[in-house]
């Protein structure tokens, strides 16, 4: 592997263990991809998201969907192959169910992103997804489609889904629309 996709393996993998910390998903849940040229970088499945390493990441050709490292993606990889694919403006997706996130996505409840400066720059608008079965082609359709309207996503029983130019931006994304989910239930 090149040195770029090497050193973008190691960023997935400390992104993920931050999202984890920071208490926004599971021990196994959520995912994160970054896109390099035609590859795409992705957390693989059913692992320990707080001890990832570079050598857990998968690495995924985008032109011909072939998987060129020995684990198994993230169950959710068609979804983040079909953000790529429409919007060539984003690099980098985070998936994961943070409880106030979760909260908008199973109350379908808009969040009042206009409560605080910082929202209302960094999320602009939010746009939310029909309900479809976890790891199915109907999610990454729906999801695709959505990922049009906004970079941020709210899966309707599911989760949220995050999109920027990096990782930090897709994270800041992710930690802002925690907040405002909050501060919209309590200002409720």
């Amino acid at each position: 592997m090149n040195p770029d996709i090497d050193f973008l393996k190691s960023e997935v993998a400390h992104y993920m263990q931050r999202l984890y910390q920071r208490h926004l998903t599971t021990t196994l849940g959520g995912n994160i991809s970054v896109k390099a040229g035609n590859f795409m970088i992705i957390t693989p499945s059913q692992k320990d998201k707080n001890r990832l390493t570079a050598n857990d990441m998968v690495v995924i050709d985008l032109q011909t969907g072939t998987i060129l490292t020995s684990q198994q993606p993230s169950m959710e990889y068609r979804f983040h192959k079909g953000i790529y694919a429409t919007r060539t403006d984003v690099a980098s997706v985070i998936h994961a169910h943070p409880f106030w996130g979760t909260w908008l996505a199973i109350t379908n409840t808009k969040p009042n992103i206009d409560l605080l400066d910082e929202s209302a720059y960094f999320l602009r608008n939010v746009a939310f997804c029909n309900y479809a079965p976890m790891g199915t082609e109907q999610l990454a359709l729906e999801v695709s489609k959505n990922a049009l309207l906004s970079d941020v996503l709210i899966l309707k029983n599911h989760g949220v889904i995050t999109m920027g130019k990096s990782l930090c931006e897709s994270l800041e994304k992710m930690e802002v629309l925690e907040n405002i989910a909050h501060y919209t239930y309590l200002t409720r």
